[in-house]
């Protein structure tokens, strides 16, 4: 095995889905298997499943496994990535093995946001909005489940509670109720549900072994549209209640797209004056092109890669920007690449406001200049010229060093 393809979560992840869907991580594109068809046990040791390994033992990356690919040649950290430091563990192990380490569970999709870029399969409001039922787990499945956990306590030692939201998913409070009192869990949560009266933030707060991760990219008005049914002040009172109950480790999980992609200093800012934060954990957005940073027009990049420096000058000596860098790097190489035009750009807005209505003025309010450089995504270069012209032929924006067809002809 070799660090370009190795990863262990095959040989000891197990992630189960809001609809029963069982996986070794929540990367994978495609099910192992399904806990409502056929018991953990066998869904681990079924075809599919060795397949994985063995394409992993042949240095070889499987067609699953496309996403953490995808992901790693933009720079960005990967579930993939997380096990490196495990590969002489499992240098070993063949197609057949498999021992429980990790537990990645999302019972059901049950949340109470509809994130903007999310989608039915994490959030029971957008299953709602869309009439789709996500949640099929049967009461015996999941009693299956918690068999499987429990005989392999002794081995367990990475937990995953997320979902949906993960503190109004019921069958946490029993897993919490059943794993050793030393079993390391890590929690990523919107952190919009009241804490000190739900259940199961209770069992998890006074508890030294947990870590809590906050997912947002966003602050004030912008965070309440992004995730929409949020309250900002209820995360701030939630974030100091974490802090003053002296939690340990409190991350911030953001999203790297549009809607932070241009006000990175001021999420830096509000991350360094609260002055609790223990990591930043950014991932990049790609499941939707009008959000994804590197399938915008050349202006809106430029701009994102101005960000980028000005962020790097204001706080690279206070925290790490290994991944900023790599997503700079490959923004800057991404430059020459088509972009989408202004109206595949904004079709994504267009289909949110038909499902939440007024989402697209409230876009348009909190992000104008981006709202204004979507619209003016028909540039164009001379043949000969370094200059980013727009349709009416004005110039925009120096092309030194780019080259760009002119995709529109003129």
């Amino acid at each position: 095995m070799n660090k370009e393809t190795f990863c262990s979560l095959p040989f000891s992840g197990l992630f189960l889905g809001s609809d029963g869907g069982v996986r070794p991580c929540c990367s994978l594109r495609g099910n192992l298997g399904n806990i409502n068809e056929n018991t953990v046990e066998e869904i681990l040791n079924n075809g599919i499943s060795r397949s994985i390994r063995t394409s992993i033992i042949n240095n070889k990356w499987h067609p699953f496994c496309s996403q953490c690919k995808e992901l790693e040649s933009r720079g960005a950290r990967t579930e993939r990535t997380g096990t490196l430091h495990r590969l002489e563990d499992f240098n070993n192990a063949d197609a057949g093995y498999f021992k429980l380490e990790k537990l990645d569970l999302r019972w059901s999709n049950t949340c109470n946001l509809t994130c903007n870029y999310c989608y039915e399969y994490f959030s029971s409001k957008w299953a709602e909005i869309k009439g789709i039922k996500i949640n099929s787990n049967k009461e015996e499945a999941e009693l299956r489940v918690f068999s499987f956990i429990e005989d392999n306590l002794n081995s367990i030692n990475n937990v995953n509670l997320l979902g949906g939201e993960p503190l109004l998913q019921k069958p946490n409070i029993r897993l919490l109720d059943s794993l050793p009192k030393d079993a390391p869990i890590y929690i990523l949560t919107n952190l919009t549900v009241p804490l000190q009266k739900n259940p199961v933030a209770q069992k998890l707060i006074d508890n030294p072994n947990v870590a809590w991760g906050i997912s947002f990219e966003t602050i004030q008005k912008r965070f309440e549209y992004v995730r929409h049914g949020g309250n900002w002040y209820q995360l701030l009172d939630n974030l100091r209640f974490l802090n003053n109950n002296k939690v340990k480790i409190i991350d911030s999980h953001p999203l790297y797209c549009m809607y932070s992609a241009l006000n990175l200093v001021e999420y830096y800012d509000f991350i360094e004056s609260e002055g609790y934060f223990s990591h930043l954990y950014w991932q990049v957005l790609q499941n939707i092109n009008g959000l994804d940073v590197f399938k915008a027009a050349y202006p809106i990049k430029v701009k994102a890669i101005d960000e980028l420096e000005r962020v790097f000058v204001k706080y690279e000596s206070k925290y790490n920007m290994d991944l900023l860098r790599k997503i700079y790097d490959s923004l800057k190489d991404s430059l020459h690449t088509q972009y989408y035009n202004s109206e595949k750009a904004l079709q994504w807005l267009d289909d949110l406001s038909k499902s939440i209505p007024g989402k697209k003025q409230d876009f348009i309010r909190e992000w104008t200049h981006l709202y204004s450089d979507f619209l003016a995504t028909k540039y164009f270069i001379h043949k000969g010229d370094n200059l980013v012209r727009d349709e009416n032929n004005v110039p925009l924006y120096s092309a030194e060093h780019i080259i760009i067809d002119d995709v529109d002809n003129q």
